[in-house]
């Protein structure tokens, strides 16, 4: 198997194309995360077996996520923080437990290179692509923010219009686990801007699985967050991409403004997407 052979100065070399980091303001107002912004595997993995093709679909990848959660973060002008490999390779919206943290099989198709995974690969693709995105998102939240600042944790993904003969009708989903006013806020202005049907907990509900942005990034330190969806058909170049980008930098900022009003009684002041 080729992670055998890999020396640590190799792994390395490989752990630190696992994350890419976009920079924004001291105390932003929103952290962004995209764990499913690329496709790419490592050349000694080959693709895992697959073709090419088959890893720049939606089995490989979110599908214009990475656009998005890029313009979003220049509008805002916060940081974010994307995946650098393959949720074929390690799916870094898990954990390391978790059976799907290397799946043998997405939508129906069989992943040749994920059948035979044993414990030892497993810590060597921890060590590659999932240890450098958790360490950086944590890194930044636990240290370069004032301690008293609660930003708002915002993970960005695409998914497909139907799955298994069935069609997807929103445009956008907003997940959420257990009872999450700011994220039900979210939906709500993405209503407001005409954006119908909304998925809420739509076309997949977090509650029941292990979710690195909420059970380990956001809930430990009690931090509003919302999972965007986007339907992949709707951000397919960047002109859409900046759209919807555009799009959600609105709902988020009033849903801030509007959550924070609610609780303290008070108003806050927010940036002004650009």
């Amino acid at each position: 198997m080729p992670f055998r052979s890999l020396t640590e100065e190799q792994i390395t070399e490989f752990s630190s194309a696992g994350v890419q980091a976009l920079p924004g303001k001291r105390n932003p107002e929103f952290v962004l995360v995209c764990e499913h912004a690329s496709c790419h595997v490592p050349y000694p993995w080959q693709s895992l077996g697959l073709e090419q093709h088959r890893l720049e679909q939606h089995i490989g990848w979110d599908i214009g996520a990475a656009a998005v959660t890029e313009r979003l973060s220049s509008l805002l002008s916060v940081p974010a923080f994307l995946a650098g490999y393959s949720r074929l390779f390690v799916e870094c919206n898990r954990m390391p437990h978790a059976d799907d943290f290397v799946a043998p099989h997405s939508d129906g198709i069989e992943i040749p290179g994920n059948s035979r995974v044993c414990d030892h690969e497993r810590v060597v693709r921890h060590r590659i692509a999932f240890e450098p995105f958790r360490n950086a998102v944590s890194g930044y939240l636990d240290g370069e923010m004032d301690p008293q600042h609660r930003p708002v944790m915002v993970s960005v993904h695409s998914f497909t219009p139907s799955m298994n003969g069935a069609d997807r009708p929103w445009p956008i989903g907003v997940l959420w686990k257990g009872c999450n006013g700011y994220a039900e806020r979210v939906a709500d202005e993405f209503a407001l801007r005409e954006v119908v049907p909304v998925g809420r907990n739509e076309p997949y509900d977090p509650e029941g699985c292990e979710n690195l942005l909420i059970d380990h990034f956001a809930q430990p330190r009690n931090l509003d967050y919302v999972v965007l969806e986007i339907r992949n058909d709707l951000i397919v170049n960047d002109i859409d991409a900046s759209y919807w980008a555009s799009l959600a930098a609105e709902a988020l900022v009033s849903a801030r403004l509007k959550h924070a009003n609610q609780a303290t009684g008070q108003p806050v002041n927010v940036m002004k997407t650009q």
